[in-house]
């Protein structure tokens, strides 16, 4: 099921029947477009950090409760984690947002990371900190990490001009994949939104934040409108990829 960004993320983060925190946002590779860390805005249980924590350990969310249900648990021993934020950050699945003052014990530096829209102090830079314990092939920072925050207003460039802007990102929860942005038109094209795979969607390179597209503004003008009360079916996004004269991704 596809599923708005910005709709799912002020859901709550829930292990059993522990809340862990809301969802601030989701760290990407902007290449690949695959969801590899969740980022939880903690409680005061967990000391009001903000944490990174592996999308594997997800399940799908449940729209009518507004969860998001994950499963932290301490690798193979299967122990649960603890409310203790020292505790959390020795399992496996999570990794720390933190100032690099020198890696913790137990834990390596993976990159430095920028990260100036999460809501930290105001310090020069902020690093990723992967522990060193296998977490199921998904243990290494991505080459290419966006926060979907900071993709929502990016310049979109078609073949003959601008487009609009990113207006939202759909996430894919069978794979956990953005398989969709909603190009807002807003000047160019006033009052529409319209619906973009990220099949279409690069960067030219990794310092500028505009998206390139091989599609004429034409296609985009008259492209299918996105409606955020329809759920987008399989028949719709074949209509999607018919207009642009695209092969689905499914065929």
């Amino acid at each position: 099921m596809l599923h708005s960004i910005q709709h799912i993320r002020d859901f709550i983060a829930v292990d059993g029947a522990k809340e862990i925190g809301a969802i601030w946002g989701f760290v990407i590779d902007k290449h690949s477009w695959n969801v590899r860390h969740v980022i939880i805005q903690t409680g005061k249980g967990l000391q009001d950090q903000n944490v990174l924590i592996s999308r594997q350990t997800f399940g799908k969310p449940l729209l009518s409760d507004k969860v998001f249900p994950v499963s932290l648990t301490g690798g193979n021993s299967g122990t649960p984690a603890s409310d203790n934020a020292a505790d959390l950050s020795s399992c496996p699945y999570v990794t720390k947002l933190d100032i690099c003052l020198g890696p913790p014990s137990g834990w390596a530096l993976a990159r430095p990371m920028p990260l100036p829209a999460f809501p930290m102090p105001m310090v020069s830079s902020f690093y990723v900190m992967e522990h060193t314990s296998s977490i199921q092939g998904d243990s290494k920072c991505d080459a290419h990490p966006q926060s979907c925050r900071d993709l929502i207003g990016s310049l979109v460039q078609a073949t003959d001009g601008r487009a609009g802007v990113v207006d939202d990102l759909l996430l894919d929860d069978n794979c956990w994949l953005i398989r969709y942005v909603i190009l807002d038109t807003g000047k160019w094209f006033p009052g529409r939104k319209v619906i973009l795979s990220t099949l279409w969607l690069k960067y030219a390179n990794e310092d500028d934040p505009t998206l390139f597209m091989d599609l004429p503004l034409e296609a985009i003008k008259n492209g299918p409108e996105f409606d955020p009360a329809i759920t987008i079916s399989r028949e719709l996004e074949g209509d999607i990829f018919d207009h642009y004269g695209r092969k689905p991704y499914w065929a």
